[in-house]
């Protein structure tokens, strides 16, 4: 990505509101390769002038080390999930389209947020990644600031799921089939089990689809 047009319109948001019920504490501040999950996530965003980091609560991370480029973001809805966290960052940040990554993807690499930023020709709402084996990756996308009411009435009417506003918005799939890109850049870490095997191919290079 360059620092041009697109540059200036487009930010990026951190996911990291989500319960953690499964992993029992909080994933962004897990380790990989002697770095946090969000740091490691936070140094592969270099280039986006605006950087967020959507939480659920803002006192948990007081004393975190977050870095300083980051803007920390309040859900402004509670128990809706991610769906939340994309709408409340959409709702306060400066830029037409935000890149969202969820936090818990401690494979992704920079790489594939310029190859989705490519594809932003302001034709469509969301930019949606799509693997190989056909699963959507909606906490890997791209959003315009232009569908935070249409995630907000989809809110308030219950429907908290990610994709809820999907058939209401113009969406454009990104499919990793016949890219150089491995599935597991996109793979979340979500329970403890998935975070030892994450750890026990540490040395061995990414982890094989």
């Amino acid at each position: 990505m360059g620092t041009g047009y697109l540059m200036q319109r487009l930010g990026a948001v951190i996911l990291s509101g989500g319960a953690s019920r499964r992993m029992k504490q909080n994933k962004a501040f897990l380790t990989f390769d002697n770095e946090t999950f969000l740091n490691r996530i936070h140094k592969q965003l270099s280039g986006f002038e605006e950087i967020l980091l959507s939480v659920d609560s803002t006192e948990k991370y007081v004393s975190e080390d977050i870095p300083k480029d980051i803007i920390v973001v309040q859900d402004i809805y509670h128990d809706c999930g991610a769906l939340c966290g994309i709408f409340s960052a959409l709702r306060v940040c400066k830029s037409d389209y935000l890149f969202v990554i969820s936090c818990d993807m401690p494979l992704f690499e920079k790489s594939l947020a310029d190859y989705m930023c490519s594809f932003v020709d302001g034709k469509h709402d969301a930019y949606v990644i799509v693997t190989r084996d056909g699963r959507l990756q909606p906490q890997c996308a791209i959003y315009s600031s232009a569908v935070a009411d249409i995630m907000e009435e989809c809110i308030l009417a219950g429907k908290c799921k990610i994709i809820a506003p999907y058939d209401r918005i113009r969406v454009k799939y990104i499919s990793l089939h016949n890219t150089a890109f491995s599935d597991n850049i996109v793979r979340g870490v979500n329970t403890p089990i998935e975070y030892q095997e994450l750890l026990s191919k540490q040395t061995l290079g990414p982890i094989s689809d």
